[in-house]
């Protein structure tokens, strides 16, 4: 994918999350059932006789969007965490820091889809990195990966990586909200972009039932999965679905660095 292609796809998600997101942080006010079943396993990697990680654990959130990782941070570890979230929705974010002005947290904006991740992402380095509801909003597999390798590589030594791909694919919900082939034509042309550069699990989903409010999302089959996994470059710690309707709306992976 060209990166004039992935930037006008980027620009899309800005202008949803940019226009909607008090609508938008009011559906997510509370964290995902699977998000707090990963910070348990991570608290039990990192408890582990071996483990040799930071008795604060520094967290690195990437999308944080309105920060809601906080409260099951809080719940499972209490004050004894130091929180980094990073967005490139300036209106998310500033959602997220009047709703935690007083936790142990910092926000900043960062673009990590039109820019290198490798100079948008903090260096760290973090006990745990996560990415939740994230991937899906990153145009082009190669970025992905390279998104994905380059928070791995901020991990400190036994370090948790945990990220969640979005099932929207199985669901016969958001499968009527895609932009059938048309639509796709005319939202290509009004964006001036090819849509013949949109790669395999590439949709445009309507939000809701607005009309016009519009999101580029990926779902990824497992042999993207895979490749994924393998550019980050650690050791598989668990595999699981969780959330929505069934449990069945998320896969979560979670990886860890060795120990060091």
């Amino acid at each position: 994918m060209k990166q004039a292609t992935r930037d006008r796809l980027n620009a899309l998600n800005e202008r949803f999350y940019s226009e909607h997101a008090a609508a938008f942080s009011a559906t997510r006010d509370r964290p995902w059932p699977g998000s707090t079943r990963a910070l348990q396993l991570t608290a039990q990697a990192l408890q582990a006789p071996s483990s040799r990680v930071a008795e604060t654990l520094r967290v690195l959130d990437v999308g944080c969007g309105n920060g809601r990782l906080i409260e099951p941070l809080r719940e499972r570890f209490g004050e004894r965490f130091e929180y980094t979230g990073i967005d490139a929705s300036q209106a998310l974010l500033a959602l997220a820091r009047r709703r935690y002005e007083h936790a142990p947290a910092r926000f900043a904006h960062a673009d990590f889809v039109t820019t290198a991740p490798e100079q948008t992402l903090p260096q760290g380095p973090f006990e745990l990195a996560v990415l939740f509801g994230v991937l899906h909003h990153v145009p082009d597999e190669a970025h992905r990966r390279a998104l994905i390798r380059v928070t791995a590589a901020r991990l400190a030594p036994g370090g948790v990586l945990a990220f969640t791909l979005w099932r929207f694919d199985e669901s016969a919900r958001f499968a009527r909200r895609c932009l059938n082939g048309e639509e796709r034509q005319e939202l290509a042309r009004e964006l001036a972009f090819d849509a013949t550069e949109l790669e395999i699990g590439d949709q445009l989903l309507r939000w809701g039932d607005g009309e016009r409010r519009l999101r580029y999302c990926h779902f990824c089959d497992e042999a993207e999965i895979d490749r994924l996994v393998a550019a980050a470059a650690l050791v598989p710690l668990a595999r699981f679905r969780s959330d929505g309707e069934g449990d069945r709306l998320n896969d979560y992976v979670l990886l860890r660095a060795a120990a060091g």
